[in-house]
């Protein structure tokens, strides 16, 4: 999970991160750390590959949920799983 974590505070870096030369870094940061952990033998690649999908999933599924709280928030139809019923509107 060294190049999860990387990923995880280096898409954080690059997106918050208002100096052009703080986003750089923000972005080189996994490189680096994909560096070192193969270079020292900490990890191998496909390690590394295997913690960047993890990251990428745990991602996505977060900007899902904060998708849904938005609709939520501002009363958009949310619809129910399949075979649940008919769509379920929320009001705030």
């Amino acid at each position: 999970m060294h190049i999860g974590f990387s990923l995880l505070v280096g898409v954080t870096i690059v997106l918050l991160a208002e100096r052009r030369l703080v986003r750089i870094a923000g972005a080189l940061y996994p490189l680096f750390v994909l560096f070192v952990i193969v270079a020292t033998g900490n990890h191998f690649f496909l390690d590394a590959a295997a913690g960047a999908l993890v990251a990428i999933l745990a991602g996505a599924a977060v900007l899902a949920s904060v998708s849904v709280r938005e609709a939520a928030r501002a009363g958009y139809a949310a619809r129910a799983p399949y075979g649940a019923g008919a769509p379920l509107m929320i009001r705030s």
